[in-house]
């Protein structure tokens, strides 16, 4: 029981410092893309698209990140 609680922090500290990096890049990455967006005159769902995956995907998988110990069957 306390080996499962120590993983799950170490884990849980591993996510939080690798979740600003992506979120900063996709961030960026996001720009670039948007430019090739606008100027296709795409739709409304590629740009939502867009938008989910560069900004909120980031914020999304880290704030999953407690449940993979559940979902893995594996605690180290």
């Amino acid at each position: 029981m306390i080996h499962e609680t120590i993983s799950t922090k170490a884990g849980l500290s591993f996510a939080k410092g690798t979740v600003l990096p992506p979120a900063i890049g996709l961030g960026a990455g996001f720009f670039a893309v948007a430019s090739v967006l606008c100027g296709r005159q795409s739709s409304h769902f590629r740009w939502a698209l867009l938008l989910g995956y560069c900004f909120a995907w980031p914020w999304l998988a880290y704030g999953l990140s407690p449940m993979t110990a559940l979902f893995s069957g594996v605690l180290y």
